[in-house]
């Protein structure tokens, strides 16, 4: 079959325009609709994400630093009656209390520890430790204060459980101002 010279000059131009088109795009994709697609999700993830985060927060005082010197002054005031100075441990055995300084032992037997041992089925004894902190609570009304102390294989779990029974016994407060110290070794 023969093609007629205007045919001919016809695809020839179809040729060229195709040509050229393909000249000009490159062969390069164009990504700005992927991108603009990709920043839009960004931003609907980082505006739910904001909302749907659950921040807890939990009051602490720490200790404050001072010298040893300023540490030592004893007050002369022979009305004032002596703090509780609570230190409550919680070991993988149950819970130690240290009252005015000095430990109480569990069933007022020296060198028996812990003062509240775990339950049978494994489990810490926090109606034990509510109990015994609410009888110290009425013989020292004024004290607010108590130290924790935790192992450091103690989770995190039982630390803020131990916390909860330090501040309040139901509705009553008991010992407000929780102060955290160092573990046991």
């Amino acid at each position: 079959m023969k093609v007629s010279a205007r045919a001919r000059g016809m695809l020839r131009r179809e040729r060229e325009k195709l040509e050229e088109e393909a000249e000009e795009s490159g062969g390069e994709l164009n990504i700005v609709p992927f991108l603009d697609i990709v920043m839009n999700i960004l931003i609907f993830l980082f505006a739910t994400i904001t909302s749907m985060l659950a921040v807890g927060h939990i009051g602490v005082n720490l200790p404050s630093r001072s010298s040893g010197a300023s540490a030592s002054v004893v007050e002369d005031d022979p009305n004032k009656k002596p703090d509780l100075g609570l230190m409550v441990g919680i070991t993988s055995n149950g819970f130690i209390l240290i009252k005015q300084g000095r430990k109480v032992f569990q069933d007022d037997v020296p060198d028996k520890l812990p003062t509240i041992p775990k339950k049978g089925d494994g489990t810490y004894d926090y109606a034990a430790l509510s109990k015994t902190l609410v009888k110290w609570k009425g013989e020292f009304p004024e004290s607010k204060t108590a130290i924790l102390i935790a192992d450091s294989e103690i989770t995190y779990e039982f630390v803020i459980g131990t916390m909860d029974v330090l501040r309040k016994d139901g509705e009553k407060e008991l010992f407000p101002v929780v102060l955290f110290s160092a573990g046991f070794q």
